[in-house]
């Protein structure tokens, strides 16, 4: 973030930057502290989001499945993180103004990522949340409509 601020002050930063704070990383509580970063005069340079991952990838299967995979019976994927975890961090993001994207592919993963966006939003109702859930490749038909509900932005790609 700092090397996007220094091109953005010296005017060498000639795209627009939207950075998603990691949180997995030693810096994400000195970020948090900071509040979300939004440069009011270009908008060249944009960190008002945290990014965390509640399951892997679907091709190695690691997407968190609700059924185990049909070509690979003895696994349904991977939670990386634990649930109360990943809703301190939606809590703490929350509460200081960012909106959180989660990585979440396989059903259950984002049954659950669901789960704790509502419980957050029950708790501290921000109109204007912004959650997103990146890639929502699988999703159980009754997790569809929670999407509306909760107003949660499936960010999907069309590779996946």
């Amino acid at each position: 973030m700092q090397v996007y601020e220094k091109l953005r002050q010296k005017g060498e930063l000639t795209v627009r930057v939207y950075a998603m704070i990691s949180a997995g990383r030693d810096t994400f509580s000195e970020a948090l502290s900071k509040g979300p970063q939004v440069d009011s005069k270009d908008y060249f340079f944009t960190a008002r989001s945290v990014k965390m991952f509640i399951d892997g990838a679907l091709g190695p299967r690691g997407a968190l499945l609700f059924e185990p995979y049909s070509d690979s019976p003895d696994t349904s994927g991977l939670q990386m993180m634990k649930e109360e975890e990943a809703y301190s961090i939606i809590k703490k993001s929350l509460e200081k103004g960012f909106q959180v994207c989660v990585h979440a592919i396989g059903d259950k993963g984002i049954h659950i990522m669901l789960n704790l966006y509502q419980r957050a939003l029950k708790e501290n109702p921000v109109e204007n949340h912004r959650f997103r859930i990146e890639h929502a490749s699988v999703i159980q038909q009754e997790d569809l409509l929670r999407f509306k509900e909760l107003k949660v932005i499936a960010s999907m790609q069309p590779v996946f």
